[in-house]
């Protein structure tokens, strides 16, 4: 995978600022909902511009406006697997650690 648009971070695992490095295209972006040490201290090249993003959880509008952003196409979300909520355990064992190229839904 490379020349993405756009990566999005919902973990802050180690590693994650240079593998995104490596797949982001030049004037890319990287977006991360937590805030750690690796990605106050990555030097990133390629023009990408990296932010750290919050949401309200308690303000339904902010999942509204990301929801409409994928219904519109805007936001594209690779999904590698879904697995039930029933299974949950299960899928957090089978996809950790691995490089799964999407997203792992719980549904």
């Amino acid at each position: 995978v490379e020349d993405l648009d756009a990566v999005y971070d919902c973990v802050g695992e180690k590693g994650v600022c240079s593998h995104a490095n490596k797949v982001l295209r030049k004037g890319g972006r990287f977006v991360s909902i937590a805030a750690f040490e690796e990605f106050w201290d990555h030097r990133w090249n390629k023009d990408v511009a990296a932010q750290i993003l919050t949401m309200d959880p308690t303000k339904r509008a902010c999942l509204d406006a990301a929801r409409d952003l994928v219904e519109a196409g805007k936001l594209k979300v690779r999904i590698a697997k879904v697995h039930p909520l029933e299974k949950i355990a299960a899928a957090v064992r089978e996809e950790g650690g691995s490089a799964a190229g999407g997203k792992v839904v719980i549904n």
